[in-house]
């Protein structure tokens, strides 16, 4: 067993020591807490990935947004808490794209299903290619990687029986490309992007429609 001896100001140990009760381990040895700190230090829970990577896209979804605004600002654009409120009753089924949707077979049971479908982007295409149209499909990715899920012959027969739901950071060929079928964003997220530092244009814009 390995020791490790420090020599600490008052000062210090009463910080590491008042950090160490914080943490809930006012009980517990020193090394017992110090190993558990040490452990999330190289090995990071899923919030903080999810924070960093936060950092690392904020600049891509305000772009997003700079760019979205103009659509966003049009008057036949709808939000999903107006959509919430005429929800058809019955059944829903949520198709994402899990191994098990192709093991089981899952797109062709669909074809008889009578209720509301709700899907995520990347399995647009494969749903119409099944000859199953869904009510509506979700995006609230920023990457461009998503731009080729609406971009097929088929969405564009189909682009007024499916109703887009897009994150306003959602790339922004697909607002131009989805616009026509009526699809609806949530224009309240805007409030919490005009409440950052944000590009100026993203900004100026956001504070603008949230208080039309």
């Amino acid at each position: 067993m390995k020791k490790i001896a420090l020599e600490l100001s008052d000062y210090d140990y009463a910080r590491l020591k008042r950090q160490k009760e914080l943490d809930g381990y006012p009980d517990k040895s020193w090394g017992e807490w110090l190993l558990t700190k040490g452990h999330q230090r190289f090995n990071p829970t899923d919030m903080d990935v999810i924070s960093k990577g936060n950092v690392v896209m904020r600049k891509l979804w305000n772009n997003n947004i700079g760019f979205n605004l103009g659509y966003i600002r049009r008057k036949g654009v709808k939000s999903l808490r107006e959509l919430a409120k005429t929800q058809p009753s019955g059944s829903v089924v949520v198709v994402g794209a899990g191994p098990s949707i192709w093991s089981h077979n899952h797109l062709d049971t669909l074809k008889a299903y009578k209720g509301t479908i709700v899907c995520c982007d990347r399995m647009l295409k494969p749903l119409l290619e099944k000859g199953v149209v869904p009510n509506y499909v979700a995006t609230v990715d920023g990457s461009e990687l998503i731009i080729p899920f609406y971009k097929n012959k088929l969405f564009k027969e189909h682009v007024k029986d499916v109703k887009v739901l897009l994150h306003i950071t959602a790339a922004s060929n697909v607002f131009s490309q989805s616009y026509s079928s009526g699809w609806v964003t949530e224009k309240s997220q805007l409030k919490r992007f005009a409440s950052r530092k944000t590009t100026a244009h993203t900004q100026a814009y956001a504070n603008a429609l949230t208080q039309a």
